[in-house]
């Protein structure tokens, strides 16, 4: 056991091993750690966003691969129904987020469940759950002075919309769809 402790002291001196043991514990922590934030993260800001509860039954994140799946997100507010969706599915290409861009291979969602009703404001709520709309306080802007207000550019190659029922409400127009596959 003693010979044991020093061969380890000794393999332990050296910077290199020592350093590269140290990053290889701490990146795969933070690899371990990400999806459990996440998973806490997005109800916590549903419920800041006026939701009553919010919760998610699985969150899968692989970084190295660009795959993101989120399972069972169920939300509710006082005067509605809960929204639910039972699957959303991404793959994404990782190496455009470092040019800003966020390109989404394929979309998946599944088992999506929503009422979205627009007011005579022109604000849209989601059963329920206020969406923040940026609405401009000035008349016309100047184009002089416009700039973009996003830094990241968006895009979707492949959308699937599979079982799913939204009903859309306004003051003078209701549709409800129900969606087997898009």
């Amino acid at each position: 056991m003693e010979n044991f402790k020093q061969r380890f002291q000794v393999l332990w001196n050296i910077r290199w091993l020592r350093r590269s043991i140290i990053s290889t514990i701490t990146i795969a922590l933070i690899l371990l750690i990400i999806p459990v934030i996440i998973q806490f993260s997005i109800p916590y800001l549903l419920k800041q966003q006026g939701a009553d509860t919010a919760q998610i039954e699985d969150i899968n994140l692989n970084l190295f691969a660009g795959t993101f799946e989120l399972k069972q997100l169920i939300m509710t507010t006082r005067d509605s129904e809960p929204a639910r969706i039972n699957h959303i599915a991404a793959d994404l290409q990782m190496l455009d987020l470092f040019s800003s861009q966020v390109i989404v291979n394929e979309l998946l969602i599944n088992g999506l469940k929503a009422d979205v009703r627009r007011d005579n404001n022109g604000d849209i709520s989601i059963n329920g759950l206020l969406i923040p709309i940026n609405k401009s306080t000035e008349a016309e802007p100047d184009p002089s002075t416009e700039t973009v207000s996003s830094p990241l550019q968006f895009a979707v190659n492949n959308l699937s919309v599979i079982n799913s029922n939204i009903n859309y409400q306004e003051p003078d127009f209701s549709q409800n769809n129900t969606i087997n596959s898009i």
